[in-house]
């Protein structure tokens, strides 16, 4: 840029100067103009140097503030290992108290103490409500610690996606400052960078939204169809206990029938029959494990055995009612197996969708192997809950020929 002194014309005045000054003006400013734009891209680099060490000192604070949560989170997930570590153990426990016991009922029902294998029955059966409390108990533990390890992992994904955007962002910006047109060359390929790391991030955090919303709903239904299994065998519980309830009356009304038929006149000829037919009402009572009626019909018994010689009963009548309770006895029976059986078989299930959750929450099985194996277990499911014992005899016929006998 160059500056000259202009003499004021002799006889021009004001508008002679300002014709003589105007070319010096217009060749100002247009230099003024040339530095201008030969200083922008010094200046995007400078703001742009600016803008990314702004950004380094927040990610740090906010990667300051990630790792104080997941130390947070650590120790969340230390004191629930900590917290059902003692329940696990009770749950132990009283497993093995419940082999004990087991082992102490059928010692007792082997030298008759019908009582007290009906107490140790009564003690395993509150030490199985207790172990399935413990259960839940420790399922639901073991649900928050997966929750913690959940949120831990998508923390830790987000964190290493953001250092991975600033770096591509300080090589970005470092490729920016070797000269003004490779600056500019650098900073458009830096945009391009961002721009496809932007839609990587968009594409990753859409699939990470959706296997998240999916694992979800697959928690969801394993959830439902572990309620569902819970629901069939407090069922088949039930069911069981009905049994013992109704298997307990027939074998009552059994002893009544035989208690009157050994007040009859012909009890020596009949007393031999009576008393294999109280055999096998015992035998049934010790398969039913109803101890206090086995132990009702020992008392009966012996005392077929001391009035074996008083009085004889009719043998056509006494075989008709024989075949007539023994037929009830069967179904009654058949019905209790059965019973059992599906009681076993819900147990069953209910062990195995626990599993199918735990591996799930482990990340041993994916969404697809998972629902798959969850439609599988609840195909047996249904099949266990519309499952109906064989019918031997219809009940009605049984009753009318006791009715028959009785008449």
């Amino acid at each position: 840029m160059y500056y000259r002194r202009a003499q004021l014309p002799a006889g021009g005045g004001v508008a002679a100067a300002a014709t003589q000054f105007g070319p010096v003006r217009t060749d100002f400013r247009q230099r003024c103009a040339k530095l201008l734009v030969a200083s922008l891209p010094i200046l995007f680099a400078l703001a742009s140097f600016a803008q990314a060490a702004n950004q380094e000192l927040v990610l740090r604070a906010h990667s300051a503030a990630i790792e104080r949560d997941l130390q947070h989170n650590a120790e969340l997930q230390e004191r629930a290992k900590e917290a059902v570590q003692p329940v696990r153990q009770h749950l132990a426990e009283i497993r093995e108290q419940l082999r004990d016991l087991d082992e102490k009922r059928l010692a007792a029902a082997s030298r008759g103490e019908y009582g007290t294998a009906a107490t140790l029955r009564s003690r395993m059966d509150e030490l199985a409500v207790q172990a399935a409390a413990l259960e839940a108990k420790s399922q639901e533990i073991q649900d928050q610690i997966d929750g913690i390890a959940e949120v831990e992992s998508a923390v830790r994904q987000k964190q290493a996606s953001q250092l991975l955007w600033l770096s591509s962002e300080l090589r970005a910006l470092s490729a920016a400052a070797e000269g003004t047109i490779r600056r500019l060359q650098g900073e458009l390929a830096g945009l391009r960078m961002r721009l496809d790391t932007a839609t990587e991030a968009r594409a990753t955090l859409g699939k990470a939204l959706s296997s998240r919303v999916q694992s979800a709903e697959v928690r969801g239904e394993l959830r439902s169809l572990a309620e569902e299994v819970r629901q069939v065998e407090l069922l088949a519980e039930e069911e069981v206990r009905q049994d013992r309830l109704a298997n307990r009356a027939v074998l009552s009304d059994s002893a009544s029938l035989a208690a009157n038929l050994t007040a009859a006149d012909s009890l020596a000829s009949a007393a031999s029959l009576e008393m294999a037919l109280l055999r096998r009402q015992m035998e049934m009572a010790l398969q039913m494990q109803d101890y206090d009626h086995a132990a009702r019909l020992s008392v009966a018994l012996g005392d077929l055995r001391e009035a074996r010689e008083e009085s004889a009963e009719s043998r056509e009548t006494l075989e008709k009612l024989m075949a007539a309770h023994e037929a009830v006895v069967r179904q009654r029976l058949s019905d209790y197996k059965h019973h059992m059986t599906r009681l076993e078989r819900a147990s069953e299930l209910v062990r195995h969708v626990r599993d199918l959750r735990d591996m799930y929450g482990n990340g041993e099985v994916d969404d697809r192997e998972a629902l798959s194996l969850a439609a599988r277990l609840s195909a047996a499911v249904e099949e266990v809950r519309v499952s109906e014992p064989p019918r031997l005899m219809k009940r009605e016929a049984a009753e009318a020929v006791v009715r028959e006998v009785l008449s």
